[in-house]
């Protein structure tokens, strides 16, 4: 995710703050509301940003009811790399 924020930092001062900043809003809904998203794959559910082409992949371990999030996954990325890590 670093590398992404500093990429979008290149292109414009303060956009990689954005992102970043993006990123924290869609998280803490995610912890509030874990099961806003559907279950898209093995248990793994998928929050997307609205200004930038990412999902935040990630899933909820039932017993203690936690958020474990898996990735910030650039969408335009090879998709079956989404679940691997």
């Amino acid at each position: 995710m670093l590398k992404s924020i500093q990429w979008y930092n290149e292109i414009s001062v303060g956009l990689g703050s954005d992102f970043l900043n993006e990123t924290i809003d869609v998280i803490e809904v995610l912890q509030k509301f874990p099961l806003m998203y559907a279950i898209r794959k093995k248990n793994f559910r998928e929050a997307v940003l609205n200004r930038f082409p990412f999902v935040v992949v990630y899933t909820i371990i039932q017993k203690t009811k936690e958020v474990h999030i898996l990735s910030v996954f650039q969408t335009s990325q090879k998709p079956t790399k989404k679940y691997k890590k």
